[in-house]
């Protein structure tokens, strides 16, 4: 359903970013499960000039067909490519190699990767989610798990091994959707039943479980972002040794940096050079200014002067004209 006014009325594509970006958002999902590859090239452009990344969302009917959208992606600076994949083999076994084909794929292309909790599609099911996510280590999420609590008709509160389960999803998600669902409905309108709930709503079992998770999930997100950055720095470090290493073995290459380091040096000088005289002209343009400043307040001030002592001869002459009338 796209997004419409108070009205009823479909709101146009642009206005349609114009408000995600209003909201605060950095980006925005095009969901070509609702949409199509066409669609997506004609949000693009408009996403681009408002300031939005877009995300792309997939539903691979068969595993190749998932190579051009990863592309597709990869050329819109999707931060990742994410998944809602409809091959489906019935067994765990069947699903393995479907999931690692996928990865390989995203590897090769270049884009990162993550695979959504949904229905209809090869992440349907929690069990054999948790078990895929044990034979694929390397398998990242992205949790909706809405689709859970009502697939697994989950009681409330939940029990310890019920958590147990979600929070293996969550220990391997690295995005999430805040959809609150039921055992009977994937979608609630939580602030309207809060409201209605009034100050009851804080001792509500559900309520305070919910309250719960949601720190839980953002101490899991905010440990993700940690580790991330401390494997970029990682791999970063590891990276310039070997890159270091190498140019410090081979004389060609030694002889190279060193030229690389001399010209950089040479254009840092230019640089600053450039910076200096600038902000001598800068100097020079505020000193002349303040010099003609200062004659215009002079030639002001001479003005003034000229024009007092005019006024100064004229009352002389009149009082000598009232003198000679009286005498």
């Amino acid at each position: 359903m796209s997004p419409h006014d108070h009205t009823g009325e479909k709101l146009p594509d642009e206005k349609i970013c114009e408000l995600v970006f209003e909201a605060g958002y950095n980006g925005m999902a095009i969901d070509l499960g609702a949409s199509d590859v066409k669609k997506a090239f004609e949000l693009q452009p408009l996403m681009e000039k408002i300031g939005l990344t877009p995300l792309i969302v997939a539903f691979p009917k068969t595993i190749n067909s998932l190579s051009d959208t990863m592309k597709m992606a990869k050329d819109f600076g999707s931060p990742f490519i994410n998944v809602i994949g409809q091959v489906m083999p019935i067994s765990v076994d069947g699903m393995i190699p479907v999931i690692r084909k996928w990865i390989d794929m995203a590897d090769k292309i270049g884009i990162p990767i993550q695979f959504e909790t949904h229905r209809n599609c090869i992440t349907n099911d929690l069990y054999s989610t948790l078990q895929l996510l044990d034979a694929i280590p390397e398998m990242r999420m992205c949790s909706d798990l809405s689709h859970y609590v009502v697939d697994r008709e989950f009681w409330y509160p939940l029990s310890e091994r019920d958590l147990g389960m979600i929070s293996r999803i969550l220990d391997r998600s690295d995005s999430f959707q805040g959809r609150v669902a039921s055992r009977q409905q994937i979608q609630l309108q939580m602030q309207a039943m809060v409201q209605q709930m009034g100050p009851q709503a804080q001792q509500n079992p559900q309520f305070v479980q919910f309250q719960r998770q949601l720190e839980s999930i953002q101490v899991a997100i905010e440990a993700r972002k940690s580790n991330l950055i401390a494997e970029f720095t990682e791999d970063y470090a590891q990276a310039e040794k070997q890159v270091l290493n190498q140019i410090e073995n081979d004389p060609v290459l030694k002889l190279k940096d060193r030229d690389l380091d001399l010209k950089a040096r040479e254009e840092q000088r230019k640089e600053e050079e450039g910076q200096q005289k600038a902000n001598m002209d800068m100097m020079k343009l505020m000193q002349n200014r303040d010099i003609a400043d200062e004659k215009l307040e002079q030639d002001d001030n001479h003005a003034k002067l000229r024009a007092s002592v005019s006024l100064a001869k004229q009352g002389i002459n009149q009082m000598k004209a009232v003198v000679k009338e009286t005498s």
